[in-house]
């Protein structure tokens, strides 16, 4: 589903109708919202929606003094949780997002979704190419958390079923990470006892060490039997 963020909720309607002309989006694959006051309840509210793609008004306190974000807030916010989560920042003033934002990639004007009735009344639907846009990003980002989430259940499953070799290991719990961030770090996808078990050797090679150093450092501190 498609989330829409704005303070003027009749732009939310007009993006709701335009994602329908695109033909990329149903009218049940698309939600609107106005922005909470608190960003951190604003973020429950997209949490709880589900969503698979974000897209939100740069201003988002211009008709809303209690708003205390923008909507480039709001996606970092996001992403901060949830690791390459898709997400799309809209405005009309373009320049003054563009000196906050480093990813380019992330900013449209309004204009490329918004088109304008032409003369028979009808929208122009050659103008809606920002929903395809929208619509391949949620396909790659489900490809993509599909990808990690079929290797990582592999290698999870050999783990259960032989040793895995130490760059196994790091490999599983690498991909272990990057599920954690792609949820939000709610669940752990690899059991503790197997991270603890996975680590254990490096653990044991450092308490080694420190008993060497340790016994280095007595005897270097004995007086010699000559002297």
């Amino acid at each position: 589903m498609l989330l829409y963020v704005d303070e003027e909720a009749d732009q939310g309607r007009r993006v709701v109708l335009a994602a329908a002309l695109s033909g990329y989006f149903g009218d049940d694959e698309v939600a609107t919202v106005v922005p909470e006051a608190d960003i951190n309840t604003m973020l429950e509210k997209i949490i709880e929606s589900r969503c698979e793609v974000l897209i939100t008004d740069f201003r988002l306190s211009e008709y809303k003094a209690d708003v205390q974000y923008s909507g480039l807030d709001l996606i970092q916010e996001v992403q901060k949780h949830f690791e390459g989560f898709p997400c799309f920042l809209t405005t009309n003033y373009v320049p003054h997002a563009l000196e906050q934002l480093h990813d380019v990639n992330l900013i449209f004007p309004k204009d490329d979704y918004l088109a304008e009735k032409t003369a028979s009344g009808e929208k122009d639907k050659s103008k809606l190419p920002f929903f395809l846009r929208v619509r391949t990003k949620i396909e790659e980002y489900r490809a993509d958390r599909r990808r990690l989430e079929e290797s990582f259940q592999e290698l999870y499953q050999r783990s259960l079923e032989e040793p895995l070799r130490a760059e196994e290991l790091q490999v599983l719990l690498d991909l272990d990470g990057r599920l954690e961030r792609a949820i939000g770090g709610r669940v752990a996808a690899v059991p503790r006892l197997l991270k603890e078990n996975a680590l254990e050797p490096f653990n044991n090679l450092l308490r080694r060490a420190a008993d060497l150093a340790a016994e280095i450092e007595t005897e270097l501190g004995q007086p010699r039997e000559n002297e």
